[in-house]
């Protein structure tokens, strides 16, 4: 759930670009076995092959942001959410930025 909920940030923050190039590095055998090396030494790794196939996945899939935006529109600033209400990225439903921005002004 971390990593779609990442995906999902990068993606919606203009960054799938950078997300899918250290998906596929990451996904690759020879990353793949860099890495493991290092997991060996380290506590906290960055991602595992199977882990970046995920990644790889999720930047493609069309309804990723729209599954999140509960999570994204509650956590982002009004002034943000009213640039939404007046250019709705193609994500939003019109009704879950409604409310969000209707709960702040309560």
């Amino acid at each position: 759930m971390r990593d779609e909920l990442a995906t999902a940030l990068m993606v919606f923050l203009g960054y799938r670009d950078q997300a899918v190039r250290q998906a596929e590095y990451f996904s690759a055998p020879p990353g793949a076995h860099r890495i493991q090396d290092r997991m060996e030494c380290e506590e906290r790794h960055p991602l595992t092959a199977e882990r970046a196939v995920r990644v790889l996945e999720w930047v493609n899939e069309p309804e990723l942001l729209a599954r999140w935006q509960r999570v994204l529109l509650s956590n982002l600033q009004t002034h943000v959410l009213r640039r939404f209400r007046d250019q709705p990225p193609h994500w939003t439903a019109p009704e879950s930025l409604s409310a969000e921005l209707a709960r702040r002004t309560h």
